[in-house]
């Protein structure tokens, strides 16, 4: 058994809470990409985008840069992107997957975006994207063609580190 001491308290007393959210949603294809009905279990957390629908854009704020997404939602591929909004500040995202509820092991693994780290910090967590408090997630992953009659009956598994917020005047006492 290892007997290391560190020299910072902050340091030895450091204890990582790692969260894990599944949050179920639902997508409806259709022909017409405007006519894609999406629904989510946590509207307040889970924002979605297909091709002709966007729920993300209109949650951050207008006065906050918009995140990186490299692949743009398509209906024909099944290309989605997701963003959770956290109500803290958000350290490393450790897994992320799309799990389909209604078919056995259809998994599909979502690629992080925002320059791979899938982060979008709030600086201050006080004026976070949709005012709620905290950094979001984004994401993008490939699921089943949406612009047909096919329904996506899934969970969003996401499992992240939290950061700790340190006062930095107690680095220094």
């Amino acid at each position: 058994m290892s007997n290391y001491q560190s020299r910072n308290g902050l340091v030895q007393n450091r204890q990582l809470k790692v969260q894990r959210l599944v949050i179920p949603f639902q997508i409806t294809g259709n022909a017409s990409s405007a006519s894609v009905v999406v629904s989510r279990d946590e509207p307040a957390i889970l924002f979605l985008a297909t091709q002709g629908v966007n729920q993300i854009t209109p949650a951050y704020d207008s006065t906050t840069i918009a995140p990186t997404i490299a692949n743009a939602p398509n209906d024909s591929t099944g290309t989605i992107n997701l963003m959770l909004s956290i109500q803290e500040p958000v350290g490393k995202v450790m897994a992320a997957r799309v799990v389909r509820t209604d078919v056995v092991n259809a998994q599909y693994q979502c690629q992080l975006e925002n320059g791979g780290t899938g982060i979008v910090l709030d600086s201050a967590l006080v004026t976070p994207y949709g005012a709620n408090g905290g950094d979001c997630i984004i994401l993008s992953a490939t699921t089943l063609a949406l612009n047909g009659s096919n329904v996506l009956n899934a969970t969003l598994e996401c499992e992240y580190v939290v950061s700790e917020i340190v006062d930095p005047t107690s680095l220094f006492s």
